[in-house]
């Protein structure tokens, strides 16, 4: 991920409109035009007094805001496009953004980001060379370094990968989602991330008069919501090349390469992902999750006509599911799993006892009678 300093700003037509000229450079063309959408924010707008913060915060918040980019900066026409010597892709842009609505997201974000405190995110990538697992991560690494430059909080070592290890193979040999969610959660992470990469031989070719051990890489990653398994993205490169010199067609050091070339792009993308779904989550709330036991389905229907009639302007729907005594809530809100269960402790019938509440899943049990 790169970018270049902005080249002129200058107040648009409206007070709060500024007219900046950017340049953006990435691994792929997309990426140098998300890059120089990312660069008009920062260089048309400094974070509000109020929004102030340092160190992690700070990175996260502003990763986050930048993020949303191709949202908050839609007004911009493409002056030039071409490859860097390196090889890289660079875009100029000349870009108009509103510098209230950019401000306005920072204190959102900022504080959503007091509200719920630093996400942590787990990280299980799974690495093969001609079939052989390789102990050195090198795309989860590079995820696990893109997401702690980002502000996230990461759960990872020895310990917390031998653990993941043991249990991910019993969680895929029976295929068990659930399992993996588990291990997540022991981690004390909101999010997890997981997924295969495999690099393999592809003969070798000269290049620059040397023969080259050529490799493909294939990868795939998804990341999901470890309370409720639902699954937030899911990023895939096909066919990535590396290679290294040599005369034989089996190469580690040329799988490896591969790898790297692949890590690097997907890496990034996996960190842009998780900010697009963080700053979603951030900003409204996004599904969360009630679970209650011990309410008869009259009482159930009751606490979803109350929390549709008490927050109406934030509670966008409620769906409700029913087994036995045990009723399931999907709601979609513009508030944090907090701020809904302050919610429910202040409705009286039927009065509720929170037992439970983890990122987007709140659990709770129907409380006795006097």
């Amino acid at each position: 991920m790169g970018w270049t300093a902005v080249v002129s700003a200058q107040p648009g037509a409206a007070g709060t409109v500024v007219q900046v000229t950017v340049r953006g450079q990435g691994a792929t063309a997309d990426e140098a035009l998300r890059n120089a959408l990312a660069e008009v924010l920062r260089s048309a707008v400094n974070p509000p007094e109020e929004s102030r913060l340092s160190g992690r915060d700070l990175v996260l918040v502003r990763r986050t805001v930048e993020a949303m980019a191709d949202e908050l900066v839609n007004d911009y026409r493409v002056l030039e496009q071409g490859s860097t010597p390196d090889g890289r892709w660079f875009t100029r842009i000349e870009a108009r953004v509103d510098r209230s609505a950019v401000s306005d997201t920072w204190r959102r974000v900022t504080r959503a980001r007091r509200q719920m405190g630093q996400p942590t995110i787990a990280v299980y990538i799974r690495e093969e060379i001609d079939g052989q697992e390789q102990p050195a991560g090198i795309l989860e690494s590079l995820i696990e370094k893109r997401l702690l430059e980002a502000g996230f909080q990461v759960k990872a070592g020895e310990q917390l990968r031998a653990l993941a290890e043991r249990n991910m193979e019993a969680a895929k040999a029976d295929d068990d989602r659930s399992r993996m969610q588990a291990i997540a959660r022991s981690f004390g992470a909101q999010i997890f991330i997981t997924g295969t990469a495999q690099a393999h031989a592809a003969g070798v070719k000269e290049l620059y008069g040397e023969p080259t051990a050529m490799y493909n890489t294939n990868a795939t990653v998804k990341m999901y919501y470890t309370d409720t398994a639902d699954l937030l993205a899911s990023e895939s490169i096909p066919n990535w090349r590396g290679g290294a010199r040599g005369y034989k067609e089996s190469s580690v050091e040329a799988g490896k390469k591969a790898l790297e070339n692949a890590a690097r792009v997907l890496a990034d993308r996996v960190m842009r992902s998780a900010l697009r779904k963080w700053s979603l989550h951030a900003l409204t709330g996004g599904e969360l999750k009630l679970e209650v036991s011990g309410l008869s389905f009259s009482e159930a229907i009751q606490l979803k006509r109350t929390m549709l009639e008490r927050e109406s302007k934030r509670i966008r729907g409620v769906r409700m599911s029913m087994v036995k005594d045990h009723h399931t809530f999907e709601i979609s809100a513009e508030m944090t799993a907090e701020e809904l269960a302050e919610l429910l402790a202040g409705i009286k019938e039927p009065a509720l006892q929170i037992v439970g509440l983890s990122g987007n899943t709140i659990q709770a049990r129907k409380r006795a009678g006097p």
